[in-house]
């Protein structure tokens, strides 16, 4: 895959509940495939993040790479 490609995944997800408090329903972030997100929801309640589209900077190509090192297997693998 290239640096600047995307994976072609799903852009619209639910996280489960788990037990931690979070003082914000709202929050910006990326994710393993080097796409921005935007997270809603309480943490006991569960959240909904929506992929808003690819980062294409280096950093968030680096945080991707480093994720998938750590999972030790690309995830879009079955």
């Amino acid at each position: 895959m290239s640096e600047d490609e995307p994976l072609k995944r799903g852009r619209v997800w639910f996280y489960r509940p788990y037990w931690c408090w979070d003082w914000t329903p709202l929050r910006r972030g990326h994710d393993e495939f080097a796409r921005n997100t935007i997270m809603i929801g309480w943490p006991f309640t569960g959240r909904v993040i929506i992929a808003t589209g690819y980062c294409g900077e280096q950093e968030c190509v680096r945080m991707r790479d480093e994720m998938l090192e750590e999972m030790g297997e690309p995830p879009w693998q079955d």
